[in-house]
């Protein structure tokens, strides 16, 4: 009997183990095929691709209540997106079926009591993509008749022209490079569309322009000019077209204000926060809406930032068109960012997450005030969407950064002919992938991957080929994982590029998921030792010109050295006596290394290193510390660290940043990025009240 009782004791467990694996076996199986779903939701913008992808999810695991309820929701968001009627029916299949499946369930009662409550014109809320391209990266203004928006090439230098949603053709009205001495900002269409105000920068003097040219390219003049740490962002017109809403920043103070296009006379109107926020005037010229309170930033938002999708710290105000009245358009309600005015005047769209979700909202408005609370009008709207503007019938032209993310391995072949062919390092959470960075010893490749759920570190072991994925317990800033000396810990920074207060660094233990504070009130380009003592970073508004070496031991900080232009990226070098930076100063970009205990410099000269990622590591060195490695436009180059020639590593295929060379020098990690920017238009969405026949 003792035997038999072991027999079937080996049989159940056995079996139990084989059931966990299974089961384990079916959550892996769920997790992909949601990821695959969520690219093709927001990745892609195939919504009926993602439609049908959630509803095989749902089926396949219609007997797991949380999986089938998870999927349910996501389809029913993107049904709402395409103004379904059949978004109603998925919420309620999952207070039916699903009931037990509280977190999903209560968000799908929300919904259909938002869906039950909602009034739009009789035809149903449509939205439909109008086109795609570079163009729509920065765009502003739209028509009163929706037929053209003003737009600004900024990677190209800032070229302003004219985009007819009609032809789907652009009109280039005014040409600028960045190999000269002024670059274009952001645009502002008039809305009788005779008219494109826009913003100009000098890097010499970092002076300002507020311009304006004619719709058919003539006319160019300047309204009003700076001179000295200063920008200007025009923001929007008055309804007779004899004023530009703009904001002005000069040595740090930054006002919206009201310039006259007759003589550039400029009304200040309310000081505001330094960063380019939105703000509308109302159809009948009598009111602003604004941005109060917004992130802290020095300037314009830099291209890798975009528009903010966290909406932190964003309070809605409103006042009368001479100054007068301002005041908090919700007093106590959800933190929210301006989209514009309904063309009746009688309401302000809101971009908020009072739903959990960023949401399109309509708050009922009379005499500056709002009537009452926030209305929800369409769920699942992008977090960065960046609004161009209404339309008198009521249409909502905005615009959606879509941006894919991937890392690649190459075979460098040092000495014998050219590298290999890349490959990728993950087909998991294709276009969502990067920042790749290797352990000191080799053994092991970190990655973040942004999956469903959230960012994950993902860790392999080279020898092996085994994988595990870890999550964070402080969310992760965009910045390259930095392994430490003991081949275990990972440094990473939590906070992004709109919180300079409050980004902190951490160091997070692979073999327990563990994660420790290092340092708080962290600047731009930290790079820390290999010990994990010393952290350097970039300081010193305007022009962050100094860098600063921090003891993590003694929580001591000192000037290192001050250098003569703004500094991008820093690299400490294997023996920790080195770091290098790329210096930017008028239009040139150079490579300095600095003695990290004397704090004296010495310089390469001019690099060909142009349009380096803000907040993206194109900078390291060499495992044997002998050269920098460098990012340049046209690959990946190694600069001898005692002087010398150059050495091409690596010609790559387009943009590509987190460059990172294995500790044995025969493999190179990087990431290669691509952004689309697509421009949408939302359609019979505004209450009936506050939309207009066409």
């Amino acid at each position: 009997m003792p035997t038999n009782l072991m027999r079937w004791k080996t049989t159940v467990g056995a079996t139990m183990l084989i059931a966990a694996f299974a089961a384990a076996q079916q959550a892996d199986r769920a997790d992909l095929m949601m990821e695959a779903a969520a690219r093709k939701e927001r990745v892609d913008g195939d919504l009926k691709a993602a439609i049908e992808q959630y509803r095989k999810v749902a089926t396949q695991f219609a007997k797991q209540p949380g999986i089938a309820a998870k999927a349910l929701l996501q389809m029913g968001q993107c049904q709402e997106k395409l103004g379904q009627a059949e978004a109603r029916k998925s919420y309620e299949r999952i207070v039916r079926e699903y009931g037990g499946a509280q977190e999903y369930a209560s968000v799908a009662r929300a919904r259909i009591a938002a869906l039950l409550g909602r009034t739009t014109p009789a035809g149903g809320m449509n939205l439909r993509r109008v086109d795609s391209g570079e163009r729509f990266r920065l765009v502003k203004g739209v028509s009163r008749d929706g037929r053209l928006i003003g737009f600004s090439y900024f990677d190209s230098g800032g070229s302003q022209g004219l985009y007819d949603t009609v032809t789907r053709e652009e009109k280039i009205l005014v040409k600028l490079e960045w190999t000269g001495d002024v670059y274009g900002a952001s645009p502002a269409l008039s809305r009788d569309g005779q008219w494109l105000a826009f913003g100009t920068y000098e890097n010499k003097g970092q002076n300002a322009e507020l311009r304006l040219v004619r719709a058919d390219g003539s006319g160019m003049r300047t309204l009003h000019r700076l001179t000295g740490s200063s920008w200007v962002i025009p923001k929007d017109w008055t309804p007779d077209n004899r004023q530009v809403l703009a904001q002005i920043s000069s040595q740090g103070t930054t006002y919206l204000c009201l310039v006259s296009v007759a003589d550039g006379a400029v009304k200040r109107l309310k000081q505001v926060s330094g960063g380019d926020q939105h703000a509308f005037v109302s159809p009948d010229g009598a009111f602003i809406v604004y941005v109060a309170g917004a992130p802290k930033r020095s300037g314009p938002a830099t291209p890798d930032e975009g528009p903010d999708p966290g909406l932190q710290d964003t309070k809605v105000h409103i006042m009368m068109l001479n100054g007068g009245g301002d005041q908090a358009l919700l007093p106590s309600g959800p933190v929210a960012r301006p989209m514009g005015w309904s063309p009746d005047g009688k309401g302000v769209l809101l971009l908020s997450r009072k739903s959990g979700e960023p949401g399109l909202w309509f708050v009922p408005v009379a005499d500056g005030k709002a009537l009452g609370e926030p209305k929800l009008l369409r769920s699942g709207m992008p977090a960065g969407t960046w609004p161009a503007g209404l339309t008198a019938d009521g249409r909502f032209y905005f615009v959606e950064e879509v941006q894919k993310s991937d890392s690649y391995l190459v075979q460098l072949n040092a000495g014998s002919g050219a590298p290999g062919k890349p490959a990728r390092v993950t087909h998991q959470f294709e276009g969502s992938n990067g920042y790749s960075s290797w352990s000191p010893d080799g053994k092991k490749l970190a990655w973040f991957g942004l999956s469903y759920s959230g960012t994950l570190l993902h860790v392999r072991d080279l020898a092996s080929g085994r994988e595990k994925s870890l999550a964070f317990p402080v969310t992760p800033g965009f910045l390259t994982p930095q392994w430490l000396a003991d081949h275990r810990t990972i440094i990473y920074l939590s906070g992004g590029a709109s919180q300079p207060d409050k980004r902190t660094l951490h160091a997070f233990d692979t073999e327990t998921s563990e994660s420790r504070l290092i340092a708080d009130n962290i600047s731009n380009f930290p790079t820390v030792s290999s010990d994990g003592s010393m952290i350097y970073m970039v300081r010193g508004e305007p022009g962050f010109r100094q860098i600063t070496a921090l003891d993590t031991r003694t929580k001591t900080e000192r000037e290192l050295a001050s250098l003569d232009g703004s500094i991008f990226h820093l690299a400490v070098s294997p023996d920790g006596r080195s770091l290098a930076c790329v210096v930017l100063s008028t239009a040139s970009r150079r490579l300095v290394l600095v003695d990290t205990q004397t704090g004296q410099t010495r310089e390469f000269g001019e690099t060909q290193a142009r349009a380096i990622p803000f907040f993206r590591r194109s900078i390291s060195w060499t495992p044997d510390g002998t050269s920098v490695v460098l990012r340049t436009n046209d690959g990946v180059w190694a600069y001898p660290a005692a002087g010398g020639e150059r050495k091409l590593l690596f010609r790559a295929d387009g943009p590509i940043q987190d460059v990172a060379i294995s500790p044995d020098g025969k493999s190179l990690a990087y990431t290669q990025t691509s952004a689309e920017n697509h421009l949408w238009v939302l359609e019979n969405f505004l209450p009936v009240a506050s939309a207009q026949k066409r």
